[in-house]
This record gives structure tokens, C-alpha cells and sequence, in this order.
């Protein structure tokens, strides 16, 4: 049975620390003895995308000690509307060459909306591959979340190129509409989110460029909850292709260069 993640920083929200953050330092000490070379993949989005069930499935099939195909809930999930996810929660696995972190955070449209957005922010910089989950398309929510994150690395790093140690930007589209395939970044955007935003579209270009941001589709499903129980069934589906080619993308992540 796989280990359950562990929460890496949560909200302490209360009289005597108000907007304070508080790391778990067993959790940093595991991220410091992770052998390199090593991929922190994140997922960032509203609450209910999917976020938890789709790292849950990433960190089944990329486990090489995995000796079954049942998929673990390492990151709790939820049959209800209602969000499970609080706070940024971390799973790390060990392979032969290398390991890799999985990070999840609470959905950017939940409570205190600057305590949602540093957390968010926190998991983003963390990650080599920065998995911003939208439904349908790209909107005005999603975009300015990447604008706010160009924006203050910007300001903080004017001087320096810090290109190599930004993460790589990854679109994960859930919707039944459209076709498998590649998809454009800009062909996925809302025109609400683009028009007339010429320059925050300029800065988030700046540390993501646009022809390095990759799309992955991947559909809403019937029954999610025997889907994801079992990889076995999960093949068996036809929302396997999309899932598969998704995961194959995490595969191809960069290596973090730096805490």
C-alpha cells in the first residue's frame, strides 16, 4: 500500500499569525535526501477540475515499485462538489534514476483569495512542470494567475535570466468538446481572457514562451470512481488515450535545477 502524501505548508490564519505560512519540516527534510536528478511536477486550478485524481494517477503509473494495478488515493479526492483539497500537499517517488515530487494545492476560487493565491504561487515556483488545470478553455482566472506570477518574477529577478530555472507550463484542458490531437495554446484561450490584454499576455510570454507551453486534453468521465481504482479498467475506457498521452507529456519534464 503506497504512503499517503503529506502536507508541505499550510494557511495559519489566526489572530496571532495573521497571513503567516507555516512549512513541515519533516516533509523538507524527505525533499532534501530526494536523489536527483529530480522533477516536481504541480497542479494548479480551481477546486473540482480534477487536480487530485489526475496526480493520484500520475503517481500510479509513473511508481516503478508499483507491484499492482490498483490506484492508490495518495492525494484525498471527493465524490461531492465539495473541495477536499486544503493548504499544498506533497508526494514523492523514487525511481531507479532520480525522483520525482508531486504537488497539490487547494483550488484558486476557494476562501481568502491572497492566502489561495501565495499558495498557489508557492507550488508554481516549486515545480519544473507547472500542470494549470481549465475547463473548456483558458480564462480570464487562468490567465491572470500567469500574469501575476510573470509579473512578481519580473519585478524579483529583473536583472538576472532565470529562463533555465522557471518552470515549463503545461495547459490540462478537461472537456468532452473538440478532438484528440495537439492543441495551441492561443487557440484555447477565451476571448474574454485575451482581448484587449495584450500586455499581460507579453509578460507571461516573457517567462513562458509560447511556442513551449504544451496542451493536454484529457475528457470528464462516468463513474471517475471505479474508473480510477483500477489502471486495468482505466484502460479498458475510452478515456484512456487522452489520460495516457497526458502522462506521457509529465514524463518528458524537466529536471529541477533548484530549491
Amino acid at each position: 500500500e503506497a504512503q499517503q502524501a503529506k502536507i508541505l505548508l499550510r494557511s495559519v490564519n489566526d489572530k496571532s499569525s495573521p497571513n503567516a505560512f507555516l512549512l513541515n519540516p519533516d516533509v523538507l527534510k524527505e525533499i532534501s535526501e530526494m536523489e536527483p536528478p529530480i522533477r516536481v511536477i504541480a497542479a494548479v486550478g480551481n477546486a473540482r477540475v480534477g487536480k487530485s485524481t489526475f496526480l493520484n494517477l500520475v503517481g500510479h503509473i509513473l511508481d516503478e515499485k508499483r507491484t499492482s494495478s490498483v490506484i492508490e488515493e495518495v492525494f484525498k479526492t471527493g465524490a461531492s462538489m465539495k473541495a477536499v483539497t486544503r493548504d499544498v500537499w506533497a508526494y514523492i517517488i523514487r525511481q531507479k534514476e532520480g525522483s520525482m515530487l508531486l504537488l497539490d494545492v487547494e483550488g484558486t476560487d476557494l476562501g481568502d483569495d491572497t492566502v489561495t493565491d501565495r499558495l498557489s504561487m508557492f507550488t508554481a515556483m516549486m515545480s519544473s512542470r507547472l500542470n494549470v488545470f481549465a475547463v473548456d478553455v483558458v480564462g480570464n482566472a487562468d490567465t491572470d494567475f500567469l500574469y501575476r506570477m510573470a509579473r512578481l518574477s519580473y519585478l524579483v529577478f529583473k536583472d538576472k535570466n532565470i529562463l533555465d530555472h522557471f518552470p515549463k507550463l503545461q495547459i490540462v484542458l478537461r472537456t468532452n468538446l473538440g478532438s484528440d490531437g495537439d492543441y495551441n495554446f492561443e487557440e484555447i484561450i477565451s476571448g474574454e481572457a485575451h482581448k484587449g490584454k495584450e500586455g499581460k499576455m507579453e509578460m507571461i510570454y516573457k517567462f513562458f514562451p509560447k511556442d513551449s507551453i504544451a496542451v493536454a486534453r484529457i475528457p470528464y468521465v462516468h463513474n471517475s470512481a471505479q474508473l480510477f481504482r483500477d489502471q486495468k479498467v482505466l484502460e479498458n475506457s475510452s478515456a484512456w488515450k487522452a489520460f495516457k498521452t497526458a502522462i506521457e507529456k509529465i514524463k518528458e519534464s524537466p529536471k529541477k535545477k533548484n530549491f
